[in-house]
């Protein structure tokens, strides 16, 4: 940092503030600075920077499923914001087992980090998972979770509106499609798609249907909605429309009604969640209820750095409810029969034309 400060003429402490903390310097002198410790091939040592200031500004993600790719553009956000902030970010999937989670959790205080944001849909309430926090939080490392609150522990919380955005589609498909309609992914142990159940049933109940037709799956990908739907759709009576607890399981559903010889947007409607890149790219296009990465990781991360440079009390913020919104595709346009009393199964409709499902 001598050399730096020497060939750029800036004091040491204003060189080491533009490499540790670039937000207290203007930017030019970020950038200069930037450019001649580059030059010189220099590199904070973040390890060592970490044990004499107590902040390792380094900041990790543990996720459901990196595989899903909901939680892959999550990290993507998270880590552009982290960028900004000159923070990196350690990246930790457990692929839906407790046991994977809390050996990490257990492994936290000694990873170098000075806080974590927790992005899953398995339920953080067992005494297990909140005995890690309570652990980790006594060590002073920050804790902010997406998607759910912890009961008993006061971590700041970003909340997706899960609820209304499944009444919204709901509705859509009720006042469009009419009644039988189905859920599908009730998956064990998912806050998200309890929530999404919850508010699914609330308005099939009010038009008749009971609680609504609930498919348990195995899993939350393509098999595990492709599997559940043909499944159903071999023993039980065809709905008139499909609500499925994420975009991958719904894009399964559609595989399976095609399969058995009916055609979405035609013969069933079919409303994903989640409204991932590829919803508007499938055939036909999806219809889904959308939520803004870039709003639930931005709020996230801004809110843990906060934490972490003491610029925030955790006590002091309320949770963020981020709303959803539904996006209505070709999957889920009403058809000029829909909703007729004459409506028949599809798969019993191709094999009286002589179609071969």
């Amino acid at each position: 940092m001598a050399e730096i400060a020497e060939a750029t003429g800036f004091s040491i402490s204003t060189v080491s503030r533009a490499l540790n903390r670039p937000e207290l310097v203007a930017e030019n002198t970020r950038k200069k600075v930037l450019k001649v410790a580059d030059e010189l091939s220099f590199h904070p040592n973040r390890a060592a920077s970490g044990l004499r200031s107590g902040s390792h500004r380094c900041l990790a993600l543990l996720v459901g499923d990196i595989s899903q790719p909901w939680y892959s553009m999550i990290a993507k956000s998270v880590d552009t914001v982290c960028a900004e902030h000159s923070f990196a970010l350690q990246l930790k999937s457990f692929g839906h087992d407790q046991a994977k989670a809390l050996s990490y959790l257990a492994r936290i205080p000694y990873e170098g980090v000075d806080g974590i944001i927790i992005n899953t849909g398995d339920d953080l309430g067992s005494p297990e998972i909140r005995a890690q926090l309570a652990r980790i939080a006594e060590r002073g490392i920050h804790v902010v979770t997406i998607g759910q609150t912890i009961p008993g522990l006061d971590v700041p919380t970003i909340l997706y509106d899960d609820y209304c955005g499944a009444e919204e589609a709901t509705a859509h498909l009720v006042e469009d499609w009419g009644v039988p309609l189905v859920f599908l992914g009730a998956i064990r142990g998912s806050v998200p798609a309890e929530n999404r159940w919850q508010g699914f049933s609330s308005v099939v109940r009010r038009h008749g249907q009971a609680d609504g037709i609930r498919i348990v799956t195995d899993g939350y990908d393509y098999k595990a909605g492709y599997s559940a739907m043909s499944a159903h759709l071999r023993v039980g009576p065809w709905p008139k429309g499909v609500l499925a607890s994420n975009d991958q399981l719904a894009v399964g559903a559609i595989r399976a009604i095609t399969d058995l010889g009916g055609t979405v947007g035609t013969d069933i409607a079919v409303v994903g969640f989640g409204d991932l890149d590829f919803a508007p790219y499938l055939v036909p296009p999806l219809s889904s209820v959308s939520g803004s990465v870039q709003e639930i990781a931005g709020a996230a991360t801004n809110r843990l750095i906060s934490l972490v440079k003491g610029e925030a009390q955790g006590n002091a913020m309320p949770p963020i409810t981020v709303p959803r919104k539904l996006v209505i595709r070709e999957s889920s346009q009403p058809p000029p029969s829909a909703g007729t009393a004459d409506w028949e199964k599809p798969g019993e409709r191709h094999q009286r034309e002589g179609a071969n499902p």
